[in-house]
């Protein structure tokens, strides 16, 4: 799988994204382009994801689920970056939010799975 523009490492300590491979002639600022980075691991997990629910051929199949496990882990990386830079400002999460949302998967999973 080609890896673009990143420096990628078995242990996925510390992201470093190689600018080299962009052309800056539109102009783009790093954060532009990291943002660019960002929207594509996104939409390349749901591919993979919709692929993976689709085929019958389990070695694809598995094939599919560890390209999108690796492409989630590149996406936090790309997301993470972004955040100690404040590029993509986040905030925490009130104790009893994170409780309810649990609450609320928890009872979809159930329903579900039922």
């Amino acid at each position: 799988m080609n890896q673009g523009p990143m420096n990628h490492t078995n242990n996925r300590t510390g992201f470093q994204p190689n600018m080299a491979g962009f052309q800056q002639s539109a102009n783009w600022t790093d954060e532009e382009i990291i943002s660019d980075i960002l929207t594509t691991e996104k939409t390349m997990v749901g591919f993979y994801g919709a692929t993976a629910c689709e085929t019958t051929c389990p070695n694809l199949r598995r094939v599919l689920m560890d390209n999108m496990a690796c492409t989630v882990g590149d996406q936090y990386q790309v997301f993470d970056h972004m955040r100690q830079r404040n590029w993509y400002p986040v905030k925490n999460a009130p104790t009893q939010e994170v409780q309810d949302a649990k609450t609320k998967f928890s009872q979809m999973k159930n329903q579900i799975c039922q």
